[in-house]
C-alpha cells in the first residue's frame, strides 16, 4: 500500500510532478506564512504599532507600483509554447529589467508627495530605501518561472524558506539595534537580495543575458497588455482597502489592522500560490475543454484546493480572537475580531479560486481583465458603502460581496473552457459561510468596536 501511494509522487510524468508540486508549494506557502507570523510576533514586541502602520502604507504603494507595471512575464513563460526557448526567456528578462529600473525611479519621485499626503515625514526617508527592491527584482532569474512551468519547484521553495529565515534573523537584529522602522525596510531589501542570488546560482537552467527578439517581445507585450490592466484591478482588489483606511484610521490602528488582516487572510494566501504555481500549469498542460478526462481531473484538483482553504477559514473564524490574545500583547487585541471577520469575508474568494487560472492558461487575459475590472469597481463601491454604514466591519466584507456580485460574469467566461463546477461552488459557499458566520457569532461582543470608526 505504501509503495503504491509513493509511486504517485515518483518519476517525471506530469501527474507525479504535479503531486510533488502540490505538496511542495503547499508546504512552502505554509512555511512562509508561519515564518511571517513568527517574524510579526518578534517584531511587535520590539517595535511600536506605528512602525507597522508606516510599512503597511509603503507595502500598498510598492504593491501598487508593481501591479501597475505588470505585463505578466512569469505567466507568459508558463503558458507560452515558446516558454522553454532561451531567446524568449532572455527577451522576457530584458523587459523585466527595464520595468524594474522605471519602478525604482518612480519610487524616488513620489517619496515626498507620499509623505505630504499622509502627513508622515518618515515616509520620505523610507521610500528611497524601498526603491532598491524593484531594481533588484528586475534582475530576477527567469529560472523561477521555468520551475513553475515544469512543475519542479522543490529547490525554489527551499531557497525561498532559507532566505526568509535569514531575512528574519537580520531584520530582528536590526530592530534590536536601531529600535526603528528602518529595520523593517532594510531587512526587506536584504531578504530580496539573498533570494535573487539564490535563484540565479542554485536553480538549474541556463543563466540569463540581455537580448531582444522582436517577435518574442511582441508576443510578451500582446499577452501582457491585458495582464497589465488586470493587475491594475488586482491592486484595487488586494490592497485598496489599506490605502483608503490609511486616511480613516490612525497609523497605529492601521498597523493593528494589517496584523489582523495578515493572519485572517492566511487561507487565501496559501491557496493563491497553489493556483498560480500548480493549478495554472496543469490547466495549460491538460485543458479541460479538450476531453472529459482532463475536465474531471482538473475539477477534482480545484475541489481539493477549495475544500482545504475553507477548512482553514473555519478555524480562523472560530479562533481569531483567541489566537491574537494568545500570541500578541494587549496593544493588538483589536486584531482578534479582524481575523475572524476577514475569515468570513474571504469565503467567496476561496470558492472561486482557480477559475482565473483557467482563463490565463488558455491565453485569455482579456476576459480575465474584464472580470477583475468589474470586481474591482464593485469592491470599491462596497468598501465606501461599508465604511459609511458599518465602519471597519463593513469595509472588511467588501471583497467577498464584490466576488458574489460578479460571479455570474465569472460563470459566463469560464463556461467557454468547460471548467465551471456549480455543485461544488454552491455547496462549498453555503458550508463555508455557515461555519465562519457561527465562528464570528460566538465572539460577537469583541466585534462591536469595528462598527465605530470614530473610536479607532
Amino acid at each position: 500500500m505504501t509503495s503504491r501511494f509513493s509511486s504517485h509522487f515518483t518519476g517525471q510524468k506530469l501527474r507525479a510532478r504535479a503531486m510533488r508540486g502540490f505538496v511542495v508549494v503547499l508546504a512552502g506557502t505554509g512555511g512562509n506564512r508561519v515564518l511571517r507570523l513568527i517574524s510579526s510576533l518578534l517584531l511587535t514586541r520590539i517595535l511600536f504599532p506605528e512602525a507597522f502602520g508606516l510599512m503597511a502604507i509603503i507595502s500598498v504603494v510598492m504593491g501598487g507600483l508593481q501591479m501597475f507595471s505588470d505585463i505578466g512575464i512569469r505567466a507568459s513563460i508558463v503558458q507560452s509554447k515558446h516558454g522553454a526557448d532561451r531567446d524568449f526567456l532572455n527577451t522576457a528578462w530584458t523587459i523585466q529589467i527595464i520595468r524594474g529600473l522605471i519602478l525604482s525611479l518612480i519610487c524616488l519621485a513620489i517619496a515626498q508627495p507620499l509623505a505630504d499626503f499622509y502627513e508622515e515625514p518618515m515616509l520620505a526617508a523610507l521610500m528611497p530605501i524601498m526603491a532598491i527592491g524593484p531594481l533588484m527584482s528586475g534582475f530576477a532569474s527567469t529560472k523561477i518561472a521555468t520551475a513553475d512551468r515544469e512543475l519542479r519547484q522543490e529547490k525554489l521553495v527551499a531557497i525561498t524558506l532559507i532566505t526568509q529565515v535569514l531575512g528574519i534573523i537580520v531584520t530582528v537584529a536590526l530592530a534590536l539595534w536601531t529600535q526603528s522602522v528602518f529595520a523593517l525596510a532594510i531587512g526587506g531589501q536584504i531578504n530580496t537580495a539573498m533570494f535573487l542570488l539564490g535563484t540565479h546560482f542554485l536553480l538549474p537552467g541556463p543563466s540569463n543575458r540581455l537580448s531582444w527578439n522582436k517577435v518574442y517581445a511582441r508576443e510578451l507585450i500582446s499577452f501582457g497588455k491585458f495582464v497589465f490592466l488586470s493587475t491594475l484591478s488586482s491592486f484595487i482588489l488586494g490592497r485598496s482597502d489599506m490605502a483608503i483606511l490609511g486616511v480613516y484610521l490612525s497609523i497605529a490602528t492601521l498597523g493593528i489592522f494589517n496584523i489582523g488582516y495578515m493572519v485572517g487572510s492566511l487561507p487565501l494566501q496559501v491557496l493563491k500560490p497553489l493556483s498560480h504555481r500548480v493549478v495554472f500549469p496543469l490547466y495549460s498542460r491538460r485543458p479541460p475543454y479538450e476531453n472529459e478526462s482532463n475536465r474531471k481531473n482538473m475539477r477534482r484538483v480545484r475541489r481539493l484546493v477549495v475544500a482545504g482553504g475553507l477548512f482553514l477559514t473555519a478555524i480562523f473564524a472560530f479562533l481569531g480572537v483567541f489566537l491574537i490574545d494568545l500570541l500578541f500583547d494587549p496593544r493588538y487585541a483589536l486584531a482578534g475580531p479582524i481575523v475572524s471577520t476577514v475569515a468570513f469575508a474571504i469565503v467567496p474568494l476561496i470558492v472561486i479560486e482557480g477559475y482565473e487560472a483557467a482563463l490565463l492558461s488558455a491565453g485569455d487575459s482579456r476576459r480575465s481583465f474584464y472580470l477583475k475590472g468589474s470586481t474591482a469597481i464593485c469592491q470599491l463601491t462596497f468598501l465606501f458603502a461599508g465604511l459609511t454604514f458599518f465602519g471597519l466591519f463593513g469595509a472588511i466584507l467588501a471583497p467577498g460581496i464584490a466576488a458574489l456580485t460578479t460571479y455570474p460574469l465569472l460563470v459566463k467566461f469560464v463556461k467557454r473552457y468547460d471548467v465551471w463546477d456549480p455543485i461544488a461552488d454552491f455547496s462549498y459557499l453555503a458550508a463555508g459561510l455557515a461555519l465562519t458566520m457561527f465562528g464570528c457569532y460566538r465572539n460577537w461582543e469583541d466585534f462591536k468596536p469595528l462598527f465605530d470608526l470614530s473610536s479607532l
